[in-house]
């Protein structure tokens, strides 16, 4: 703890301390202990009420809130209560109509971040183009399946799950790929190429899908619903690999 307050005091440095995995800073060693069980993937704290499990002993204290009830912030306007002010916060934009989460492509404005992270991939994916200023409505229809395309271009992508056509091949391992996109994602495992980069822990990714979900660890966002048990989780992938381990569904 000396050589902390020195490092804050004497160089006005507050997170000298580093993980070696992640390269997320702390402010000091044992922080990074407690911390590094998250790589481990040892989940030593369960709850007694349903299957969540967790890293850390708070993580699980918040959880057993929500099965309580113990919330501490409430709505004024509405009887929704939530464990933590910036819950309240991005809930009390709902009823002020203030969309405070703005789509950098094309404008649109969302009240919820999770919103704007759907309208994201829906609209734009990872080949949306950075100079794009009007959101395009969905107008091509799939003669196969009725699913509706905002493109022809995105139709003739599309088109390729029906005829398994993969014209896309890898130079370096000789991979087939339906679409380009596909084959320039597949190409990062070759190069190490990891273009997308989380502000908050400085781990990087190689699709930006991966790094979306990823802030959701960060941002406690749980999209995905368990509508056996109320579970949330990050991904539908991770939403269904639940409800064939626990429910037994397939």
């Amino acid at each position: 703890m000396k050589l902390v307050e020195h490092l804050k005091n004497t160089h006005n440095v507050t997170h000298a301390f580093s993980c070696d995995e992640c390269g997320k800073s702390f402010r000091s060693p044992m922080n990074i202990a407690r911390h590094k069980i998250i790589h481990s993937g040892v989940k030593r704290f369960h709850c007694d009420l349903c299957d969540y499990s967790c890293h850390q002993k708070t993580n699980l204290e918040f959880h057993k809130k929500r099965h309580m009830r113990d919330f501490s912030f409430k709505c004024n306007l509405c009887d929704k209560a939530f464990l933590f002010k910036c819950e309240l916060l991005a809930h009390e934009n709902v009823h002020k109509n203030i969309k405070a989460f703005r789509c950098e492509q094309c404008g649109a404005a969302y009240t919820h971040r999770k919103n704007l992270l759907f309208h994201e991939r829906q609209y734009h994916g990872d080949n949306r183009s950075s100079g794009s200023a009007q959101k395009k409505p969905s107008k091509v229809l799939c003669a196969t399946c009725g699913m509706k395309l905002s493109s022809r271009s995105s139709l003739r992508a599309h088109e390729t799950i029906h005829t398994g056509e993969k014209k896309e091949i890898c130079d370096i391992c000789n991979k087939r790929f339906a679409t380009k996109s596909g084959l320039v994602v597949h190409r990062r495992i070759h190069t190490g190429e990891k273009p997308y980069n989380c502000d908050q822990c400085s781990r990087k990714f190689a699709q930006k899908t991966s790094l979306i979900i990823h802030l959701r660890y960060h941002n406690n966002d749980r999209p995905y619903s368990c509508t056996r048990c109320g579970k949330g989780f990050v991904s539908r992938t991770h939403l269904t690999s639940h409800v064939i381990k626990i429910h037994g569904v397939v």
